[in-house]
């Protein structure tokens, strides 16, 4: 029982951070930019709904944390939404130069990945201690036992992309979700050291669609998973560290890589590849943000930093009321040279606001289901 309370006290304040962090850092990069371009910050809000503690600075801008940590906003002084006295019509949002409101919007995604890049090179500079990626039992009949692999074999690369964690290996396997082609699994023998590369043939895959576990599905068992306070056999450890230049150069990649996953996750999303019962609400980004903390400060890191990568992506899509949706009718405004007519940017929006509400219920949905 007490473990039980220990886990969630760690699980909430694992997300009070991470609410913190990665959605303070999008909406302060928001407001930062807006001030130094001389627009007017109305409010500074972290969650929506009803305001929990409020305060102001002295040039006006209100600051609030309330009650349904979900996101957040920047309020900005706009003639559209209110009327604005005479003499500060200049500091409007609305009467703003294209490229002025562009670099405002476009300014909390790139925080996000800006953030990411930055956990990731004191992860790299401090170094980490990782699971080696050895296969500890293959299902007979499976997938992986069909291309030869056998237990006690490290993964050492897929597709010819180094595997350094089961992390990495799961990520390239998603990678080909919905594809049914074939992956490569290069290996190394724990044993007599001899290496091999195998072939897996994917064109009968099939997940999970709730809990999608790439490694099951394709009949793999790890010989030890990471488990908070267990001791790992130091043969299954392996330190990863780098230099300042080369932990910058491999945090560049990492975000990359991410950045990548993402997008060929969303695509598989949007053509049926991938369900959307895969998807996770905030009670699984609960549960990742205590798991991880759990592990300790720089696995906590790493969340934050896939995380981040995770809301910047989303938020450049072009759908309407997520910043992506902004860009893109600037985009288009400045292609036709004038503005779009208010009637089609309510419609808009309109649909923008029906799509994300749908996601989100369908997400929770399927947080509940994992529950029960």
């Amino acid at each position: 029982m007490m473990s039980t309370y220990l886990s969630l006290l760690v699980s909430i304040i694992g997300i009070i951070i991470t609410i913190f962090f990665v959605v303070g850092t999008h909406e302060f990069a928001h407001f930062i930019v807006a001030r130094w371009l001389k627009v007017k910050v109305l409010c500074f809000s972290i969650g929506f709904g009803k305001t929990l503690v409020r305060w102001h600075d002295r040039k006006g801008t209100e600051y609030r944390l309330a009650l349904i940590p979900l996101g957040g906003y920047v309020k900005m002084l706009d003639e559209t939404e209110a009327p604005v006295k005479a003499e500060e019509s200049q500091f409007a949002f609305n009467r703003q130069a294209l490229y002025t409101k562009f670099l405002i919007v476009a300014a909390g995604p790139c925080m996000n990945l800006f953030c990411a890049f930055v956990l990731y090179c004191v992860i790299f500079m401090v170094g980490f201690t990782a699971i080696k990626p050895v296969i500890g039992n293959v299902a007979a009949n499976s997938i992986a036992a069909v291309s030869g692999l056998t237990s006690n074999e490290e993964i050492l690369r897929v597709d010819g992309s180094e595997a350094m964690t089961w992390t990495s290996v799961m990520l390239r396997l998603l990678l080909h979700l919905g594809n049914q082609d074939v992956a490569s699994i290069e290996v190394r023998n724990m044993a007599t050291m001899h290496t091999s590369t195998h072939s897996l043939n994917l064109s009968h895959w099939q997940l999970n669609k709730l809990n999608p576990d790439p490694l099951a599905s394709i009949g793999i068992t790890p010989s030890i998973l990471p488990i908070p306070y267990i001791k790992v056999p130091p043969y299954l450890l392996k330190k990863i560290q780098y230099g300042p230049m080369k932990a910058i150069a491999k945090a560049g990649q990492e975000v990359q890589d991410f950045i990548y996953f993402n997008a060929i996750l969303f695509g598989k999303l949007i053509t049926g590849k991938l369900s959307l019962e895969s998807l996770g609400g905030p009670i699984t980004i609960f549960e990742g943000a205590g798991s991880a903390l759990q592990y300790g400060l720089l696995p906590f890191m790493g969340f934050l930093a896939f995380l981040s990568i995770s809301i910047g992506i989303i938020n450049f899509l072009p759908i309407p009321g997520l910043d992506g949706g902004h860009l893109f009718i600037y985009v288009i405004e400045s292609i036709i040279g004038r503005p779009i007519p208010e009637k089609i940017l309510l419609l808009l929006y309109r649909f923008g606001f029906i799509l994300i509400f749908l996601l989100v219920i369908q997400a929770v949905f399927n947080d509940l289901l994992r529950l029960f």
